[in-house]
Formats: structure tokens, C-alpha cells, sequence
């Protein structure tokens, strides 16, 4: 059954941009939530590099000469995220990762006015972009999955 036919100039409008970022959003806040009921209160900051510690610390000091008092876990990137999330899926396999890895690029393009399916790229392109979201809607069930059972065996 045929539902509809999209272009590639079609996947560049407006909605498809917002769909596509608030999966990446969704994905961001329960790789969060995960991180959150693995490592309660900051524990999880002790596992970045000393170099993104240090660049949370400072947006946390940006923020309260500003009399903001985000949580910590606020302050850190999709690529923290990633990071953190990476060992509890898939015991750190690469493919966890590199899907991850390339969802990060997909919504800085998102979020910053890029072009996200590259017009030369044909068919293989607009393919590319809807397995990146088929991958982030199931990496949001799995995520999801894991914090609950995490929750539930505490």
C-alpha cells in the first residue's frame, strides 16, 4: 500500500525538521533519564573525561553568576550522553556508538539550519535519513526499557 510520496525537497521543510528533532530531543531526555537511575545525585560525573568536566564546570559557573542553578546533568552534551549510555547497551559495542555518533550530527544540522539529506546523495540519502530515525525510535524503546528495569531493581 502506498501512503504518500515524499521528495527530498519535501524531507527539507519545516515539519520534517521539527519531527526529526524531537525524536533526537526524546532520545536526548531518556538517555538523561537512564544515566539518572544508573548513577543517582553526580556519580556519572565522575566517569567523563577531565576535559569535559571541566567544561561543564565552567557553563555551571557561567550559570550561577547568571543565579541559575541548573542540575549537572543539564549541562552536559548529546556526546556525554552518548558516552555515559554507551556501556550499559550492548556491553559498549561499537554499533551503539557509531548510530549515536551519527544521530549527534544529524541533530546539530537540525538545530543549526543545515541541510540534513544531501541533494546529490539520491535515494540512498533520503534512505539514510529515515534508518537514522527508525534507529532513534528504537534506541528511545530499548533506553526506556533499560531505565525502567534499572528503577525497578533498586
Amino acid at each position: 500500500q502506498i501512503d504518500g510520496l515524499v521528495t527530498q525537497s519535501d524531507l527539507l521543510k519545516l515539519p520534517v525538521r521539527l519531527i526529526a528533532f524531537a525524536l533526537i530531543t526524546h532520545l536526548e531526555q531518556v538517555m538523561a533519564s537512564l544515566i539518572t537511575a544508573r548513577w543517582p545525585g553526580d556519580v556519572w560525573f565522575s566517569l567523563l573525561s577531565h576535559g569535559r568536566q571541566g567544561k561543564i564546570r565552567e557553563k555551571q559557573d557561567e550559570l550561577r553568576a547568571r543565579r541559575m542553578n541548573p542540575p549537572l546533568l543539564e549541562l552536559t552534551d548529546f556526546a556525554d550522553k552518548r558516552e555515559l549510555c554507551k556501556n550499559l547497551i550492548e556491553g559498549g559495542k561499537p554499533t551503539f556508538h557509531s548510530e549515536l555518533y551519527d544521530v549527534g550530527r544529524l541533530r546539530d544540522q537540525l538545530a543549526h539550519s543545515a541541510t540534513f539529506v544531501d541533494p546529490s546523495g539520491g535515494q540512498l540519502a533520503v534512505m539514510k535519513f529515515v534508518n537514522q530515525l527508525e534507529n532513534v525510535k528504537r534506541r528511545i524503546h530499548e533506553l526506556t526499557a533499560l531505565a525502567t528495569a534499572v528503577r525497578t531493581h533498586e
